[in-house]
């Protein structure tokens, strides 16, 4: 849903910048008017001191300002062609991207939920939202107690997914801590002390159909985090973005 708004607002703007960039028509032929007039003052200004004969003079004026009117029609055509082109190559470009967003690969943790056991852990299901398969998916984690999640993905678990088709069909990753959290820590969680919490948070890395490996790979950030007495994981306030 992010990635869809956010291919909303840059098509707007791309259409708000194309209006800004436009320039009036009249605006084109007042240049050009005073373009004429003041090339043609100084062709006369030339001819004139290089003619000594009236008559021939104004013949030969005559003469160069047919020409240049000319050169300024072509100039102005010119101008005109080169501006249509410009705009068909971003209506292009917009339309290329409105039909990436439309069908590329959306890759998220779908659903997922806490178990106990022998370790504490998260079952994340990781699934494909959008029209087209997703090449090279992987996922980092980290699983960790404490009051907040934890700042950055240091030492974290990764796990290569590779090909994740679109659909019902997704990919069950099980996050474990990456040290066994310790007895303190366990009795907090079970007490519930001053909201001491299990936090998992992690980046699923992945490439769409209309990308290469030299791109930059889209990245979907998750953080969730899991109280005792409660079968749910539940989202943190930040930590969830998309590309």
């Amino acid at each position: 849903m992010q990635q869809e708004q956010r291919g909303e607002n840059e098509t707007d703007n791309d259409r708000n910048d194309q209006e800004r960039g436009a320039v009036s028509p009249f605006t084109g032929t007042a240049i050009a008017f005073w373009v004429f007039v003041i090339l043609g003052a100084v062709l006369w200004v030339v001819i004139h001191d290089n003619i000594a004969d009236l008559a021939r003079s104004f013949e030969v004026f005559i003469a160069s300002i047919f020409s240049l009117a000319l050169v300024i029609v072509i100039v102005i055509q010119a101008a005109i062609y080169f501006r249509q082109a410009k705009a068909l190559d971003a209506q292009l470009d917009i339309a290329r991207r409105n039909l990436v967003y439309a069908h590329r690969a959306y890759v998220t943790v779908v659903d997922g939920n806490p178990f106990e056991g022998f370790e504490r852990g998260f079952r994340l299901e990781i699934g494909n939202t959008g029209n087209s398969p997703a090449k090279n998916v992987s996922v980092k984690y980290l699983v960790q107690p404490g009051h907040l999640p934890p700042p950055v993905l240091i030492d974290a678990g990764n796990e290569p997914i590779g090909l994740l088709s679109t659909g019902e069909s997704t990919y069950q990753v099980k996050a474990y801590p990456r040290d066994p959290i310790k007895p303190e820590d366990e009795e907090k969680l079970l007490l519930k002390s001053e909201s001491f919490r299990l936090w998992c948070i992690g980046t699923i890395l992945y490439y769409d159909i209309f990308q290469t490996l030299e791109d930059i790979p889209h990245e979907t950030k998750f953080c969730f985090y899991w109280e005792p007495g409660n079968p749910r994981l539940r989202s943190w306030h930040s930590g969830n973005e998309a590309d």
